[in-house]
């Protein structure tokens, strides 16, 4: 039994935090039910702390929506009460979150709000901070900031005599000293940490890491030996412990050893092992990761084919050369060459071109044109964080034209999509450039105006309402005039972001219609 209602909810929090990702269903019915206590009896703290503890088991389920909006309710509730050890753990683990969703910069700036808002005692959260910190910045490439986090993890490691924490930020510093180029220094820590491991079961997970990327180090420095040495006892370690991670890790280095010394088929049979043993080891679970996988099968595999290609056209060119003077001959091979470097050039531009519009399609309406609520609701987040820098108020307007939802009834199919797409036309002509018009939802748009304040939204709206007085919606030889509904809000540094978004769309309810 509890003394208090407090230490019951305290008591779930903790269960939930000490439990494992495998047990996220276990970890979510306890903050769940931490948070339903803590809500009835005005904890805020302890509220906020569940709803964390919501999002971190959602992330755990790959449930991203709802893991980022419940680590949002924590990081709102936290501002608004001044909970800096909770604003800095919930823009930690948002940091996660993001940094899995493959957005670097925004983990980044998550990290290191979480840093700032760190009490000094809580040195295990520092120390997992600075090794994400160092972690982001290797991914994006900054390798002075990578190394310089690491350094500071490890002074804190070795004072807490965190064993295991120390190898692995060893080997951290390892990777990025491979990635940055510095191939001697990398092999020089790994070959340290291997001989300073012990054979435990924890140890040996990075032992035969090391023993990966020393595999990786050796191939690049044209040791093709010691390369597939490393490489194979990285996989006989793996295999012997169980290590099914570290397994997959040691076919991709043995994929990548045999890829630089241009034995396609080898390293073709080992990203194979890699990608099938990788489908069975997630279940079909981590998406993301596995479309990263079969890109680079797939690529792999067109370098393969790229190298008999090669082989073919090397053939080709003997029989000209042989066949015709020295001249002709050259301008034979620079004019296939040109040919090549044009043919490679329009693919890179076309695989260029596709992938910024698909990034750009996930935030648009197929309909409109217009960007999404997706986008919007990015936008809004980012005015709330400049808002935290400049002061500047800013305005949220929906725009309803809900009458007009039974248009495919009433005149045909398609009658409302076309209507929408008019609308959507319409606005982003009568709006200035900095304003973001989308689409919320069909037929409710929605525009964020920055540096906009109640005097000045309210000349916007007057002048929206006579633009649109003034028109007209044509179709089948039908004209009709336009009926909207508008709502809008005034950001002037109070309230959440959830709360300004809804203050807005309760507006819709009071039926202020235009005509």
């Amino acid at each position: 039994m509890f003394a208090t209602i407090e230490d019951q909810i305290r008591s779930y929090n903790q269960q939930a935090e000490a439990l494992t990702p495998d047990k996220a269903g276990e970890m979510l019915n306890l903050a769940k039910k931490a948070f339903s206590l803590a809500e009835a009896e005005n904890f805020n703290k302890l509220g906020a702390e569940a709803q964390a503890l919501m999002g971190i088991a959602y992330y755990y389920l790959l449930e991203i929506d709802k893991s980022l909006e419940y680590l949002n309710y924590c990081y709102d509730t936290a501002l608004k009460y001044q909970f800096a050890d909770l604003i800095s753990y919930a823009s930690y683990n948002m940091g996660i979150v993001y940094r899995y969703l493959d957005d670097k910069e925004k983990a980044l700036t998550l990290f290191h709000e979480s840093l700032a808002n760190q009490d000094d005692a809580n040195t295990i959260q520092k120390l997992s901070t600075l090794k994400a910190l160092a972690e982001t910045h290797r991914d994006l490439g900054q390798y002075t900031e990578a190394a310089g986090y690491t350094e500071s993890a490890l002074l804190i490691a070795k004072e807490l005599e965190e064993q295991l924490i120390i190898q692995e930020l060893q080997l951290l510093s390892g990777d990025i000293a491979y990635k940055n180029g510095n191939l001697r220094e990398s092999v020089s820590r790994l070959i340290a940490i291997i001989r300073e491991t012990s054979e435990t079961a924890a140890m040996t997970a990075v032992r035969s890491s090391a023993m990966s990327l020393l595999g990786r180090n050796y191939a690049r420095l044209n040791d093709n030996t010691r390369a597939l040495s490393y490489g194979q006892d990285a996989l006989l370690l793996a295999v012997s412990s169980g290590d099914e991670p570290n397994r997959l890790e040691a076919y991709s280095s043995l994929a990548f050893i045999y890829r630089q010394m241009n034995q396609f088929e080898e390293a073709y049979n080992y990203l194979s092992l890699y990608y099938k043993q990788k489908e069975i080891y997630d279940s079909g679970k981590n998406e993301k990761n596995l479309n990263s996988i079969k890109a680079y099968y797939e690529t792999l595999e067109k370098e393969k084919e790229i190298d008999e290609q090669r082989v073919r056209i090397a053939s080709q060119n003997r029989l000209i050369i042989y066949g015709t003077l020295l001249l002709v001959g050259l301008l034979a091979l620079l004019f296939i060459f040109y040919q090549l470097y044009r043919r490679n050039q329009r693919v890179v531009e076309k695989l260029s071109r596709d992938l910024k519009k698909e990034m750009v399609l996930s935030k648009t309406d197929a309909v409109t044109g217009l960007p999404n609520r997706k986008a919007i609701e990015e936008k809004i987040r980012e005015a709330f964080l400049q808002w935290k820098t400049d002061r500047k108020d800013f305005s949220l307007l929906f725009i309803s034209f809900s009458e007009y939802r039974n248009l495919d009834k009433d005149i045909e199919d398609g009658a409302g999509e076309k209507f929408q797409k008019f609308i959507g036309d319409l606005l982003n002509t009568e709006l200035k450039g900095q304003d973001f018009i989308a689409l919320w939802k069909p037929f409710l748009f929605s525009v964020l105006l920055p540096s906009t304040d109640r005097e000045s939204l309210i000349l916007l709206g007057e002048r929206l309402e006579h633009s649109l007085i003034e028109q007209r919606f044509k179709i089948n030889d039908k004209e009709m005039s336009l009926s909207y509904t508008t709502a809008s809000a005034v950001y002037s540094g109070e309230g959440t972001m959830h709360e300004f978004i809804d203050s807005c769309k309760n507006e819709l309810k009071t039926d202020k219609t235009n005509t």
